[in-house]
Parts: structure tokens; C-alpha cells; sequence
């Protein structure tokens, strides 16, 4: 058997190749167990051809060669593209975790500079400032609920 890992790294074509090799079945004689005809059959096996068995065809094709090794290489391939895939989104995602925590430090320095602006001139808080200070905030909450969002995406929920 042939270890799920080196399946995946190899290309359909080989994986072809390989599966009617290990079989040891002639063209002929896979023609005959399928009765499929005989430009099917060398199109099929021929690596290079780009031209595979249609997927209701995968398991007769697979029992006529007496091996699964084209079923295996789907499967492998399958789990190697979705780890591939989840290691992608989690690096992206823990990269999008540090930037809205870097952004809500912003947005908290914008709601600093709000507040130290209002006071600053009267020591009073007018319904613009206000306004303004609030509006800052809302940012921080914002923020703060994408960052939250991404987290839980992190951890399946």
C-alpha cells in the first residue's frame, strides 16, 4: 500500500499509470472487463492524455483493475487540500486577529484624542464633542466585534 502522503503529492496521470501497472492488466484486457472500447481505454491510460474515467465510472474502472489506488489518491488528495486549507485560514485568521487588535488600539487613541480635544479648550463637554467622542467609540466597538467574529471563527464556533 502506498502511504496517503506520497499519493497526494503525485499528479493524476501517475496516479493512472500507476494503478493500471500495479493491476497488470493489458488495454485488452481492460476493454474486455469493461466494455469500454479501445480508444476509451488507451485515452485512459495513456498519463498524458487528460483523460480520466468519468466519476460514476471510478469504481467499475477501480474493480476491473483489482485495486483502489485511484479511490486512495481521491481521498488523499481531499485531505491534504483541506488541511491545506484550514492551515491557510487559520494563519490568515490569527494574521487578522493581531491587525484589528492593532486597529482597536488606533480607535482607542482616536477616542483619547476626542476627549483630551474637548476638555481642553473649556474643561466641558459640548453635544458636538459629544457626538464626536461617541462616534470614536462606536469605532472601538466595531473593532472589537469583528476581532471577536474572527476569534470565534478561529475556535469552530
Amino acid at each position: 500500500m502506498i502511504p496517503d502522503t506520497a499519493l497526494a503529492k503525485m499528479n493524476i496521470g501517475s496516479v493512472m499509470e500507476l494503478a493500471v501497472s500495479v493491476s497488470g492488466k493489458t488495454r485488452a484486457d481492460l476493454q474486455n472487463d469493461l466494455k469500454w472500447t479501445r480508444s476509451r481505454v488507451t485515452r485512459i491510460c495513456n498519463p498524458n492524455a487528460h483523460y480520466w474515467p468519468s466519476l460514476p465510472d471510478v469504481p467499475f474502472f477501480c474493480n476491473a483493475l483489482g485495486n483502489t489506488i485511484l479511490i486512495d489518491w481521491l481521498a488523499a488528495s481531499c485531505d491534504e487540500s483541506a488541511k491545506a486549507s484550514l492551515d491557510a485560514a487559520s494563519k490568515d485568521d490569527t494574521k487578522e486577529v493581531l491587525r484589528l487588535m492593532n486597529s482597536i488600539g488606533k480607535e482607542m487613541g482616536d477616542v483619547h484624542e476626542a476627549i483630551q480635544k474637548a476638555l481642553s479648550n473649556d474643561g466641558e463637554v459640548d453635544d458636538v464633542e459629544a457626538r464626536r467622542i461617541a462616534r470614536e467609540g462606536y469605532d472601538v466597538i466595531r473593532r472589537w466585534t469583528e476581532m471577536f467574529s474572527t476569534l470565534a471563527r478561529i475556535q469552530g464556533i
